[in-house]
């Protein structure tokens, strides 16, 4: 047994129990990613991170991708890496995902069955074991909390061209099973993707043979990268598996009887937005709305009818005083100032997250068994990127700072527009068919939310 894992062991670092319940990420946390490809050009971690910097605002929680695209658990244990990726950044917390290049995927059947490939599958769990213990053990000795993420699938499910894949995922799995024994064994909090999204991935095959979740920038014939979609559906297991508290405060007023109403309040947290296609389909395939995105309006009191609602003086809806009295879900409503301000701050959150990424293929493009070592140019754009990310973060930290609202509860009439019933605004000039919902995107509203929040032009910073 490797020295530093006796070590480990006999100082009692590394023992059942030893994170016996998951938690929430603490104020002050800095979270590490480590894994693959999945983690070095994937999402999750991003709206994560989205997720904690609006629902938490009192908390200042960093996190960062130490992703390594083509990697294995094993490759941690080469010269400098693990000092480069987890031991520099001072974790408090790392969340680790190995085992889709760990199987040896290419040595599994893909036309026939060989001895040596069987050999090659077994030497590659025995190796999987022995590095996960020696990684484990390493970062228990940097005292950080450990999460342990079970590896997802290899989509062999989904049919292309009609034709299923081979038969690929029985190493993963094989790999997954060693990961949830660790997690028993040293009480470790863990996310059983494998299970989650293979359960995921034939439901969904069951309904449309071709349905594919994997949708990564490998395009047709993609098996192993989860799309965004995919990447919200981690993200609200990981979300799950903490036990966070997804709940917004609900905005509540009393009408008193009366036939309308007006008031300010401040909410302590943004929506999530589910402002691409990719989101909304991540969304309806787990509970994500009722469990991390309610953002209720309650107006208690108000005289029988049907009445618009305003904020800031403009119109986001329609709803009967019983509903408004029961309480409407406004977090996906993009005609909300609150749901643009939400889109524009994950605009500056992706982007931030981007530069993560390219900072990660600086740092790993060339590593062959050490770290690499930069030359005068590589050097230049390692500090351009982290004094960008460190710039970045302030900002997305302003960005998703509550702001007070107006909300106006008015009656609303109910006339005839080409035969079908259709409610408009007494005496109102607001035009609800004049505004085009597409305009609603990162990229086009972001502008306009910063000029009325912080009084500067956005397009004063440089984007690039």
């Amino acid at each position: 047994m490797n020295r530093l894992v006796v070590g480990v062991l006999s100082a009692g670092l590394l023992t059942a129990g030893m994170c016996a319940s998951a938690e929430p990420f603490r104020d002050g946390d800095c979270v590490v990613f480590l894994g693959d490809s999945i983690t070095h050009g994937g999402h999750f971690h991003e709206y994560l991170d989205y997720f904690y910097a609006t629902r938490f605002p009192d908390r200042t929680v960093e996190m960062w991708n130490s992703g390594w695209s083509g990697s294995m658990a094993s490759y941690q244990r080469g010269e400098g890496i693990f000092e480069e990726d987890v031991v520099r950044l001072k974790p408090t917390v790392v969340s680790t995902m190995y085992g889709m290049n760990d199987c040896w995927l290419g040595h599994w059947p893909r036309t026939g069955e060989t001895d040596r490939n069987r050999k090659l599958r077994a030497v590659a769990q025995e190796k999987y074991a022995e590095s996960m213990t020696n990684l484990f053990a390493r970062i228990a000795a940097t005292g950080a909390r450990q999460v342990v993420m079970i590896p997802s699938p290899y989509d062999e499910w989904s049919l292309e061209d009609g034709r299923p894949s081979d038969s690929l995922n029985t190493g993963v799995a094989q790999c997954a099973d060693q990961m949830r024994g660790w997690a028993r064994r040293y009480g470790f909090p863990s996310v059983d993707l494998q299970k989650v999204l293979t359960d995921l991935i034939v439901a969904q095959t069951a309904k449309n043979p071709e349905y594919r979740l994997y949708t990564h920038e490998g395009g047709v014939g993609e098996r192993i990268h989860p799309g965004p979609a995919g990447h919200l559906v981690i993200a609200y297991h990981y979300l799950k598996m903490q036990g966070a508290d997804g709940r917004m405060e609900a905005v509540t007023h009393d009408a008193g009887g009366r036939p309308s109403a007006k008031f300010t309040a401040l909410e302590k947290s943004l929506p999530f937005p589910l402002d691409s296609n990719e989101l909304r389909e991540g969304a309806s395939l787990v509970p994500f709305g009722e469990d991390f995105n309610r953002e209720i309006l309650r107006v208690a009191n108000l005289a029988e009818g049907r009445y618009f609602v305003l904020i800031d003086g403009e119109s986001v809806g329609d709803w009967t005083a019983g509903e408004l009295a029961e309480g409407v879900n406004l977090a996906d409503n993009p005609r909300t100032p609150q749901f643009r301000q939400a889109s524009c701050a994950a605009a500056l959150n992706a982007r931030n997250w981007s530069w993560q990424g390219r900072l990660r293929t600086l740092l790993v493009g060339k590593r062959k068994g050490r770290v690499c070592e930069l030359d005068e140019k590589g050097l230049a754009e390692r500090r351009d990127l982290e004094a960008r990310i460190a710039a970045g973060r302030a900002e997305f930290r302003a960005a998703v700072k509550p702001v007070p609202h107006t909300f106006e509860v008015i009656p609303a009439k109910t006339v005839y527009v080409n035969g079908f019933e259709s409610p408009t605004v007494d005496l109102c000039e607001f035009n609800l068919g004049k505004r085009d919902e597409s305009a609603y995107t990162p990229e086009t509203i972001c502008t306009t939310e910063k000029e009325r929040h912080s009084g500067r032009r956005a397009g004063d910073r440089r984007e690039d």
